[in-house]
């Protein structure tokens, strides 16, 4: 698990830390905590973070509707965990970078989640309760890559595909009408998808 030294914590759109060169927009109603923090209301929020350098780590919490969180990460031993409680919320994670993870969770109707990692043994995890939901994990150039996508309820979509070798794949999806896509390229690859 990596340790990361520099944080961008957020609860609800609130920010506990924000350094090495974070930047941090959160268009929505907004009022001051304190010296370090900003409140957004309960949705609809729009929060950007960008992190270049290493050992950095986001971990947002958004409650409400119509929430669109990104995370934008270049460097190594990079770490992301974005949490959605609501409907109709977007969760993206870009990494650039090694050793890099990202966990994503969605939770009620119609959300999407989207994961692009491009570098070398990178991790990443996406879990969404609910109906009607989306997930895409990409990896993309890398080695000793893994990918998981654990879904539950009615009409959802699961995609992941991988670019290099000795990469694992798994879908798991338990209701009715799912679909799932898992494409990879490579040597030592494994695929795990499970639907009932």
């Amino acid at each position: 698990m990596v340790k990361p030294t520099n944080t961008t914590k957020s609860k609800g759109g609130i920010i506990m830390r924000n350094v090495n060169k974070t930047l941090v927009l959160l268009m929505a109603l907004v009022f001051v905590v304190g010296m370090t923090g900003l409140v957004a209301a309960a949705g609809p929020n729009e929060s950007y973070v960008y992190q270049d350098g290493d050992h950095n780590s986001v971990d947002q919490d958004l409650w409400g509707q119509s929430n669109v969180a990104s995370v934008n990460q270049n460097g190594f031993n990079n770490a992301i965990r974005q949490k959605t409680k609501g409907s109709d919320n977007v969760l993206y994670t870009f990494q650039w970078g090694n050793n890099n993870q990202s966990i994503q969770f969605t939770n009620n109707d119609w959300n999407e989640s989207v994961v692009y990692q491009d570098g070398n043994r990178n991790w990443a995890k996406t879990r969404q309760t609910a109906q009607s939901n989306v997930a895409t994990i990409i990896q993309d150039d890398g080695n000793d890559n893994a990918a998981f996508i654990n879904q539950t309820a009615y009409n959802n979509d699961a995609s992941i595909s991988q670019n290099g070798d000795g990469n694992s794949g798994t879908i798991t999806q338990l209701s009715q009408d799912n679909t799932a896509i898992l494409s990879q390229i490579g040597n030592n690859n494994s695929a795990d998808i499970t639907q009932y």
